[in-house]
């Protein structure tokens, strides 16, 4: 169930107080809303932000930016936007700058979750903020409306994804949450095995510091002149992130997004595991699943459906199970057939397979020549089903291979990645998906074919 409003500006109001004691220039500013009302939360903070000297370059920003995180409902920092103040005939000169953050607190279903992820936000400002200072090359500070936005790569994304999650779960921990670092472990991994709406898992690789982190923490908890919580949490979240390299960050990559695409397919969390562990040649990819499974309980399992999609194994096994498939059905349809009347069984399983892989199973998929043989069938000028059976079998194997299992592959995973951003996936959106790119031609087809269209 998610958490009210009440908790959630609780929570924010709480966290703005402590960081500002410390950076007292740093103004950070939670945008609270339900899902779907980000829209009305932007117009009720609207009058804030216009009578602040930097708040209109949040506020055009907003309104102009076509980034899925600020246009959608995802709980995110936004950047920042500096003002400074002359002061009395240029003395007493004062700086500020805004960090404006939405948080949708329908999305976090305990007030730890969400303040795992409030603390997330602040450090994204706090090492922004820093590189600002420090003169670095990874932000944009001069685009037309004035706000500084990170600029990083997708290695550097996650480091710093690791690094604001460190950060996190130590200042809980600093604080007296002594469980903070590994319940923010857990929750990260757990989420990983799952399909949470907007939660890209391979950008957050903190589970793989667990380790380090609970020893250096142990160790500096023995050290009796401790700074004050905040200063000495930023202390060691940069000194723990210095020893994680791009490589490191990968291997988690290469764990979770295969693990992504399986809970996205339907797959639970046991038989994620157990295909990481028992089907993936990466040892990194194994001894994290062995990790996660160990930290959270969770027992692996062997995949038992035969014909499902295993990102964790080579894909030539893949292509390879996908045509056995192809045929299977085919074969298991064609006897079916008696007569020119029998051709809405391959109509049947075409929409039965659109389904599928509308809801990232992609295996087996060959609606496209189904629908063709279905056609053929439909129109044949003879009873013998014999004779049909032999022209249907010429037609199945012509047209499954003018759709590669590349192509039908990458298509899926587009479904993939969409579902998982909250995108519309609909059969009218993905023909219009289809409809982009040349080589989903045939998927495009099939999909028009099993979709029922509106009447005028």
């Amino acid at each position: 169930m998610p958490i009210d409003r009440q908790s959630a500006t609780h929570v924010c109001n709480a966290i703005k107080r402590q960081i500002q004691e410390e950076y007292p220039e740093l103004n950070l500013n939670f945008i609270l809303h339900e899902e779907g009302k980000r829209k009305k939360a932007i117009a009720a903070a609207a009058p804030y932000f216009q009578d602040h000297p930097a708040g209109n370059k949040i506020l055009r920003y907003i309104t102009k930016s076509q980034d899925r995180n600020i246009r959608g409902n995802r709980t995110c920092f936004i950047g920042l936007a500096e003002h400074y103040s002359s002061g009395f005939l240029n003395f007493f000169r004062s700086y500020e700058v805004l960090a404006p953050c939405f948080v949708n607190y329908d999305r976090f279903n305990s007030v730890e979750n969400l303040r795992n992820h409030v603390y997330y936000m602040v450090w994204l400002a706090l090492e922004l903020h820093r590189d600002i200072k420090e003169g670095k090359d990874v932000t944009l500070p001069n685009g037309p409306d004035g706000i500084i936005i990170a600029n990083l790569k997708p290695l550097e994304l996650y480091h710093r994804n690791l690094t604001a999650d460190i950060f996190s779960a130590t200042l809980q921990a600093l604080i007296g949450q002594k469980t903070a670092i590994h319940d923010l472990a857990l929750h990260r991994m757990n989420d990983t095995l799952l399909p949470q709406k907007g939660y890209i898992a391979e950008t957050f690789p903190f589970p793989i510091s667990l380790e380090t982190l609970d020893f250096l923490f142990s160790e500096s908890m023995k050290n009796k002149k401790r700074e004050s919580p905040l200063p000495q949490a930023v202390k060691m979240t940069r000194e723990i992130g210095m020893t994680y390299k791009p490589q490191s960050l990968q291997q988690w990559r290469s764990f979770a997004l295969p693990a992504q695409e399986m809970a996205w397919s339907g797959h639970d969390p046991e038989t994620i595991l157990g295909a990481a562990l028992y089907s993936s040649e990466n040892t990194y990819v194994r001894a994290i699943a062995d990790m996660v499974s160990e930290h959270t309980g969770i027992k692996p399992q062997m995949i038992t459906t035969t014909n499902s999609y295993n990102p964790f194994t080579k894909q030539e096994a893949n292509r390879h199970l996908h045509e056995k498939t192809c045929q299977q059905t085919f074969n298991n349809l064609i006897y079916r057939i008696r007569g020119p009347q029998d051709y809405k069984i391959f109509v049947e399983e075409a929409a039965r397979q659109n389904k599928d892989l509308s809801e990232c199973r992609p295996t087996g998929w060959c609606a496209h020549a189904l629908l063709c043989v279905a056609l053929a069938i439909e129109k044949s000028s003879t009873e013998n089903s014999e004779l049909i059976q032999k022209e249907a079998e010429d037609i199945f194997k012509e047209m499954s291979a003018r759709t590669s299992w590349t192509d039908i592959l990458h298509f899926s995973r587009t479904v993939f990645m969409r579902n998982r951003e909250g995108l519309p996936t609909n059969p009218v959106s993905l023909i219009n998906i289809a409809a982009r790119n040349p080589e989903y031609k045939y998927i495009r087809t099939a999909l028009e074919k099993t979709t029922p269209k509106k009447s005028a």
